[in-house]
């Protein structure tokens, strides 16, 4: 396994990578960081290592640098792997990376992947009470959906009869915007009683 990252240079985002202090790899060691930091191009590089696939790497050269892409591994048997001129020195660990990489590598879901499709396939719900509440979800959006048909449909039956019944020349979002008068019972009554 994987004791400690040495360097990584000129790979994308990692330019000049040094870990100080003691950043050794544990049973469950956790890396963090903002969206666009370099959390994607350090899984290519631990994929690269255990796949022996130097375009892993190659592919993230950094732009605009002139120096090669590089990296310094350190390993449980206290044995330094190194990713210069395109390849790496020595054999690393095999290596579970499960990211879209994998899910483009190993799963086939059509010859595209649409917004609906994608969404599904990061929806992962484990035991049998999650699913039965997954399920219950996709009802009621099912049933969401529907009842939003039904009344988008008899908002324009509605709008249709109502433009039909206005004054020609009077819009409907005229007279919809018009202000309710509370005294027109009276206003009415003594225009009767004026004339």
């Amino acid at each position: 396994m994987i004791q400690k990252i040495i360097a990584i240079r000129n790979v994308a985002r990692l330019e000049k990578v040094n870990p100080l202090g003691d950043l050794t790899f544990r049973k469950l060691t956790l890396i963090f960081a903002e969206n666009g930091r370099g959390k994607t191009t350090l899984t290519d590089v631990l994929r690269s290592l255990s796949t022996g696939n130097g375009g892993h790497i190659l592919g993230r050269w950094t732009l605009g640098s002139s120096f090669p892409p590089f990296a310094q591994i350190l390993l449980d048997d206290n044995r330094v792997v190194t990713f210069k001129d395109g390849a790496w020195d020595g054999p690393g660990p095999r290596l579970a990376i499960y990211d879209s990489t994998f899910i483009h590598e190993n799963v086939y879901a059509g010859d595209s992947i649409a917004h609906e499709l994608k969404k599904n396939l990061y929806r992962v719900i484990v035991g049998e009470a999650g699913v039965r509440l997954a399920q219950k979800v996709d009802e009621y959006d099912g049933r969401i959906r529907d009842a939003n048909k039904d009344i988008t449909a008899k908002a324009a039956v509605v709008r249709a009869r109502v433009r039909a019944s206005l004054p020609r020349g009077l819009k409907l979002e005229t007279f919809l915007a018009l202000k309710v008068d509370l005294d027109v019972a009276d206003k009415i009554a003594e225009e009767q009683a004026d004339s």
